[in-house]
């Protein structure tokens, strides 16, 4: 799979909605965004007596880039660091700056609640504070509202203690397929995958 999307997304009398505009991950709801998103859009466009694709491009395009900035730096800005895949990951977040690209996105007009509520992005200011918060950078208070950090932190302080509470009440779901799935006791699954590597 590779993720990419189009370079306009609407024009003449053809427009693209849904996974048809870009692809960015097969297992994300945000493909569901993306799809009620552009045809919200487009139903826009063609309410108006000429068609004209250059707002439906503009939106398009950036909630395409919001969504795959949001989920690419979940790998580039990860701690994990034992194997070959997390050090290339986080040397190319640190190529391409996403310390300053997450500062950025809370500060941008687009990524405002009200953008969020208009379909403008499903990433709003609060979510990439989050990040920022869980990674512990430092964020710069100029433009904020004192308030979206203290509620990112206690945002993200509690759905820490809910999972930790759930993860304590239940079996570990890797260890949990292979037992009861692939029917393989946790030695021979490493084994026949892990030691053959």
């Amino acid at each position: 799979m590779k993720p990419s999307k189009l370079e306009k997304f609407g024009s003449g009398n053809v427009a693209a909605v849904g996974l048809s505009c870009g692809f960015i991950e097969p297992l994300e709801a945000n493909a569901l965004y993306e799809v009620v998103t552009s045809i919200k859009r487009l139903n826009k466009v063609l309410d108006k007596p000429i068609l004209d694709f250059s707002t439906y491009n503009k939106k398009m395009n950036y909630t395409i880039d919001d969504i795959a900035d949001f989920i690419l730096v979940h790998y580039t800005m990860s701690n994990r660091q034992d194997t070959l895949f997390w050090k290339d990951m986080r040397e190319l977040g640190i190529k391409l700056k996403h310390k300053d690209l997450i500062i950025e996105k809370i500060n941008h007009i687009n990524n405002s609640m009200k953008s969020s509520v208009t379909g403008y992005t499903t990433y709003p200011d609060y979510m990439w504070m989050q990040l920022a918060v869980s990674w512990g950078l430092d964020i710069p208070k100029r433009n904020l509202n004192k308030d979206i950090i203290e509620l990112s932190k206690l945002h993200f302080e509690h759905f820490e203690r809910k999972h930790n509470i759930i993860s304590n009440l239940v079996e570990n779901n890797y260890e949990w397929h292979k037992k009861n799935i692939f029917k393989i006791e946790p030695d021979e699954w490493k084994r026949q995958y892990v030691d053959r590597l």
